[in-house]
């Protein structure tokens, strides 16, 4: 259970999130990358690979904590 558990957590849903947010967002400001730079790389050294994951798993945290505010209060407006 605790497989399943990581498996959709945390590759699925924070680091999905992160991998896509950092891609919007680079968009949203004008720089023009491809989706496979925000990818870790097996081909490049370690360091690079684990900085590019580290950076998606948090910025998916932050979206996945935002959507997550957003649903409470939107539920909370719904209630009152």
């Amino acid at each position: 259970m605790e497989f399943l558990y990581e498996l959709f957590f945390f590759r699925f849903i924070i680091r999905g999130l992160g991998l896509y947010a950092r891609f919007y967002f680079s968009r949203l400001i004008g720089k023009e990358m491809k989706l496979s730079y925000f990818v870790s790389n097996t081909k490049k050294d370690d360091s690079s690979r684990f900085s590019q994951d580290f950076l998606n798993a948090i910025v998916g945290l932050l979206v996945f904590f935002c959507i997550t505010l957003l649903i409470v209060y939107i539920i909370g407006l719904i209630i009152d």
